[in-house]
């Protein structure tokens, strides 16, 4: 499923940012995003793995501690070297690409889930178990970005780059 949005969003990015963005511009945006989009659900199993594992120091530092420092490391280096929106978009991509293959390496270094064929036997259980939180992490995605697409849709980008930078300092202002 990936694989095949990853192919729709690259094919049509530039039909996507001139019809719902209304700026023809960010079609390599879009692209860079699209590209990501595997690394991202990449990301997300093998968090889910790691999880499974019940190994929390290991999911928190490669999570919440790396991925964003790779990720402000890159576009802060992309903004240095004068690369626009795009190369920043890039940097963004190549931060989970890296996060992610990390991740593979601790799963196969320190899991069993690689080597244990007991896993492997339990295939369908597993599978009705996890389709329906796939289904639900897929609406939670879409709840969780709403308002950021209707702003997009009604609006410029300008206005979603504003509100996307606002939101989190009001959510963060009212938690403190």
């Amino acid at each position: 499923i990936t694989i095949f949005l990853t192919a729709l969003v690259i094919i049509f990015s530039e039909t996507i940012a001139s019809r719902a963005f209304n700026n023809p511009q960010l079609d390599t945006v879009l692209v860079a995003f699209g590209a990501a989009l595997p690394s991202m659900v990449f990301l997300k199993i093998t968090i889910g793995l790691i999880r499974g594992d019940e190994r929390f120091i290991p999911r928190i530092l490669l999570q919440n501690i790396l991925l964003p420092l790779i990720q402000i490391c890159l576009i802060v280096a992309a903004i240095a070297f004068g690369f626009q929106t795009s190369g920043v978009a890039w940097g963004y991509m190549v931060s989970y690409a890296i996060v992610s293959l990390l991740c593979l390496y601790y799963v196969y270094e320190h899991t069993e889930y690689v080597d244990s064929r007991e896993h492997i036997d339990r295939k369908p259980e597993l599978l009705a178990f996890s389709l329906p939180l796939v289904a639900m992490s897929v609406m939670e995605l879409v709840f969780v970005n709403l308002d950021t697409f209707m702003i997009g849709i009604y609006t410029n980008v300008e206005f979603v780059g504003i509100y996307n930078s606002v939101y989190p300092l009001s959510v963060l202002i009212t938690t403190v």
